[in-house]
């Protein structure tokens, strides 16, 4: 019978309550500002630097 081995991964995932608050509150700011400007926010979500937007000000773990 062969044994298997899982490799633990390097760092475990943490997760801040400030790092989400941060997140949604930057996902907020760029809907309010999509619909104040008439942009469609689904262009946006779309890019490639949504995920860079989103995480600015997010507390690195």
């Amino acid at each position: 019978r062969e044994s298997r081995r899982i490799a633990p991964s390097e760092e475990p995932h943490v997760c801040s309550v400030a790092s989400v608050k941060i997140r949604n509150f930057n996902e907020y700011l760029i809907k309010k500002f999509c619909n104040m400007s008439d942009i469609d926010f689904s262009l946006i979500k779309t890019a490639d630097v949504y995920q860079q937007i989103i995480n600015l000000g997010a507390v690195a773990a």
